[in-house]
């Protein structure tokens, strides 16, 4: 991704920041509290009463399999729609790799939580190799580590591998709509046990198949490495090892679908490739889905996918947590039901799921907890899809509908964040007051979350019930409506307010890829004096590509 692009995309996005200082514990989003007192300024109305409360609490994560295992479902997750087929793995590690570390391949889901893991059967010199069941014709995620879990859960970035200084791998893709079966990759370094190695590059250019246009700001990602198309269709990803490097150029518009290749790259080569793309057709693919007895009465019913019509940023490494993948379209509900129509790309493979809340903290799901995404590709005329939702939450763990009322000077138009696990966007109700749905976890256990205004790190909720911007919630014994009142929001901007000479003061920000060598300089310029030859930006004290 380079400079232009990324000035392209000047956005605030402070809260991937918060985000990713907020790490999950293997609880999920409660921690146990012997005080089951409601939150300071909150009020608590009974809707209806729950079942019994699970004993056992949700985790998102489990043991690994041992030996070299054909992939099962993951416990805490439940099946999805397509159908699945073996690919396998194979892998290089680096030579300062430690003896008797074990090395796991990681399937990740729509959300980038762990759907499959594997631990890899060593074969020695290097190589480790497993086989997985994975999704037919589909985007698949996935990464390798060398964490084990043990008495403590959720380290695996720290031992993921990575790339030079300062990369932080997210996840490889692998397109499995070809006949392939099985994949080679290359780990030139661990992230806790960096070292230099040969470096190559491969160049490329994405043209339009039928017009042999460039295609600009198409996604391209290479074993883990993921930028963008520039207006002439280039791209360019340095500091890659020697060896298969699964090259894949695709779209979250679905401005096409997605094409791969495989390239060899020799040690210290640079390799170009030209990639030809064609454009898709739109159809109509219509949803239906039956809601759960518990769902709250007002609550807004939602469906996250993979592609833009859906809110198909969620999860995207070269795209970051921006006001934009806060969006996930709504529904419309007819009591115990919902259902919409999306214009979808003809063939497209999509994931999805349904909530009515924050994505990982009120979506779909199953007995026990277990976590539901959904797939399907799309028919060539138009396409329905038929669902049901068994729970929001953990069978018999409360859901509070949270209401918000605003300070009487929030524009009528004004976005309001709740910012905890991946921020979302609070509903707009006609009175002016915004509202979502919080899964809770068992009596007693808290959440903290914070309320803040539009997309600006300054419109943060400055109620004296908000610690540090921060509110608790207790859960309830049962479902209830908790109404919080926001008084004020700190530091909100007059967007009329000027300076003496009459300008404006004005703030930008801007997400740089994660491959942006450390303590690189970045500089905002424009064509206004105020901007001269232009302005060193200084890096986001929580998030180091902000």
């Amino acid at each position: 991704m380079n400079h232009s692009r990324l000035l392209a995309i000047v956005l605030t996005v402070f809260v991937l920041s918060l985000v990713a200082c907020s790490p999950k514990s293997d609880e999920g989003t409660t921690s146990p509290n012997s005080d089951p007192t409601p939150a300071p300024g909150s009020t608590t109305l009974p809707v209806d009463p729950n079942a019994p409360v699970d004993p056992e609490p949700d985790r998102p994560t489990t043991t690994p399999s041992k030996g070299i295992a054909v992939g099962e479902p993951t416990p805490g997750f439940s099946p999805i729609s397509l159908p699945k087929r073996p690919v396998t793995f194979r892998v290089s590690v680096p030579e300062n790799t430690p003896e008797n570390d074990p090395v796991f391949l990681t399937i990740m889901d729509i959300t980038g939580g762990e759907s499959e893991r594997l631990r890899m059967k060593d074969l020695g010199n290097g190589i480790f190799e497993t086989q997985a069941e994975v999704l037919d014709k589909a985007l698949v995620r996935y990464t390798y580590d060398r964490f084990e879990y043990k008495d403590i859960c959720c380290l695996a970035e720290v031992t993921r591998e990575s790339l030079g200084e300062s990369f932080n791998l997210q996840y490889r893709l692998l397109l499995t709509d070809s006949d392939i079966d099985h994949v080679t990759d290359t780990i030139p370094v661990w992230a806790d046990l960096r070292e230099s190695f040969v470096e190559g590059e491969i160049t490329g250019t994405v043209v339009d198949a039928d017009t042999g246009e460039p295609v600009f700001d198409a996604d391209v990602s290479i074993s883990g490495v993921h930028v963008g198309t520039r207006v002439d269709g280039t791209f360019k990803v340095t500091r890659l090892p020697a060896g298969d490097h699964t090259v894949i150029v695709h779209s979250d518009t679905g401005d096409f679908l997605p094409v791969q290749k495989i390239v060899a790259l020799g040690s210290g080569e640079s390799i170009a490739a030209v990639f030809e793309v064609s454009s898709t057709t739109l159809v109509p693919v219509s949803f239906d889905v039956l809601l759960p007895d518990s769902t709250p009465e007002g609550a807004w019913v939602k469906i996250a996918g993979n592609v833009h019509a859906l809110g198909g940023r969620i999860g995207h490494p070269s795209r970051p947590m921006t006001p934009d993948n806060f969006f996930i379209p709504l529904l419309e509900r007819d009591g115990n039901t919902a259902s919409g129509e999306f214009m979808l790309p003809e063939g497209a493979f999509i994931e999805y799921f349904y909530t009515i809340g924050p994505i990982w903290v009120t979506q779909e799901r199953a007995a026990q907890g277990r976590t539901v995404y959904q797939s399907f590709r799309v028919g060539e005329e138009s396409d329905s899809r038929s669902d049901r939702v068994e729970f929001w939450n953990n069978e018999g763990w409360p859901l509070v509908s949270l209401n918000v009322i605003p300070p009487a000077n929030t524009p009528d138009d004004a976005k309001i964040t709740l910012n905890m696990g991946p921020s979302s966007w609070l509903e707009r109700r006609d009175d002016g007051t915004y509202s979502t749905v919080l899964g809770t976890g068992p009596e007693g256990s808290e959440m903290r979350y914070r309320y803040i205004l539009g997309d600006s790190f300054d419109g943060i909720d400055a109620s004296p019930e908000a610690v540090d911007g921060f509110r608790t919630l207790v859960a309830p014994a049962k479902n209830e409506v908790v109404t919080h009142v926001v008084t004020r929001w700190i530091g909100q901007p007059d967007p009329s307010a000027r300076r003496e000479d009459g300008s404006l003061s004005v703030k930008f920000r801007v997400s740089v890829p994660p491959e942006t060598p450390a303590g690189g300089e970045i500089f905002v310029s424009g064509n206004r004096p105020a901007l001269g030859s232009g302005i060193r930006m200084e890096p986001h004290s929580g998030n180091p590509w902000i």
